[in-house]
Order: C-alpha cells, then structure tokens, then sequence
C-alpha cells in the first residue's frame, strides 16, 4: 500500500539541489515491474526542474520506450531490469537504440 504524505518530487529536489548528488532514480511506483511503459511525463516534469541528472526506471520494457526517453535531452537514463531480465531485448540492443534516438 502506498501512503500519501504530501511531498511532490519538486520538493524533494528542492532540498538535494545543493547536496552531491550524482543522478536521481525517478520511478513511478504504479509503474515499476509492470512492463507497461514509464511515466513519460513526469519524468520529463522532474527533468525540467533541476540540474541532476535524471534517470528513469519503472516500466522501461520495450526498445520504443527507450527510444522516446533518449528523445528527451534532460533525461540521463533509464533502468531496464525486467526487460533485460526476461530478455527482452539485450543490453547492446538498448544501448544502439538509446544512442540512435539522441
């Protein structure tokens, strides 16, 4: 179960900005394992608002999500565990696919 508290990702970031902080995880929690897509938007709204590197996980399961995301100039990365994991594409497939959409 999910508990709401009240605290928007811009909050958070608000307060790391001025920490060393290499890269933020963005995971929409609805998302993660699902092999539904990531949350596109919100990943992109959390990348418009902050100087680190965003790098986006739950959901990346198919190589046109990868590619829509490496469209996005301000989204680092992304995490691909289950669909690696199920092998549903390979990491040199991924890699080829991230660097063509950039």
């Amino acid at each position: 179960m999910v508990k709401r508290i009240g605290i928007t990702p811009k909050d958070l970031i608000e307060v790391f900005e001025g920490l060393p902080i290499a890269a933020i995880i963005f995971t929409d929690i609805s998302k993660d394992g699902m092999m539904s897509g990531p949350n596109f938007e919100a990943t992109s709204s959390l990348a418009k608002v902050t100087k680190i590197p965003v790098i986006a996980s739950g959901g990346v399961s198919t190589l046109s999500h990868i590619k829509k995301l490496s469209e996005d100039k301000l989204i680092y990365g992304a995490i691909c565990g289950r669909a690696l994991y199920e092998k549903v594409f390979t990491y040199a497939e991924a890699v080829k696919t991230a660097e063509s959409g950039s």
